[in-house]
């Protein structure tokens, strides 16, 4: 046998050994990431590519499942699905940087309602957060990564402060989706 055919076996050996002991993400975007993945912790799956030592995290929320070199296969998160604005349901609000990185920014949101005086607050919050997800589900957003969210509450009859305001519930953000 000739070196460079000798050679050549080798490296394809060496090739075939290293991409072998990689770890397969699968993420919902339909991109899988052939990595080597250190930890799942706190929402977050840590990973560096072959050969580097430098480390990425991903979130939970992006991952469906992860392959391990082993033959292992553990599920991470059920991608979320969303048609429009009849599944504003479905769309996830979130103050953690981390379960937008990686996502497709699809534009700012917001919701604004406004109760009398005697309304319940939570009920003008959530008001105010349902005008929101439908906005997020109608550009086929799953996620909205609140920047600004105020309540007041109006106060009532036997309020002090307030008295006389009506009660008010502010939301905006910026809605996400897989691509």
């Amino acid at each position: 046998m000739s070196k460079k055919l000798s050679l050549f076996i080798f490296l394809l050996g060496f090739i075939i050994i290293l991409h072998a002991q990689t770890d397969k993400v699968y993420m919902h975007n339909g991109q899988t990431l052939e990595v080597s993945v250190k930890s799942i912790t706190n929402g977050l799956i840590t990973y560096s590519y072959p050969g580097e030592t430098m480390t990425m995290d991903v979130s939970e929320n992006q991952v469906e499942k992860i392959v391990f070199s082993s033959g292992r296969t553990q599920q991470i998160s059920e991608k979320v699905i969303v048609n429009g604005e009849d599944d504003w349901e479905k769309v996830i609000i979130t103050s953690l940087e981390s379960d937008v990185q990686g996502l497709v920014m699809k534009g700012e949101v917001k919701g604004s309602k406004t109760g009398s005086a005697m309304s319940n607050t939570a009920k003008i919050q959530e008001k105010a957060e349902r005008e929101m997800k439908e906005e997020a589900a109608e550009m086929g957003a799953h996620v909205i990564f609140i920047r600004n969210y105020q309540v007041r509450d109006g106060g009532g009859m036997n309020g002090i402060t307030g008295f006389g305001q009506n009660a008010k519930a502010t939301v905006s953000g910026v809605a996400y989706g897989y691509k």
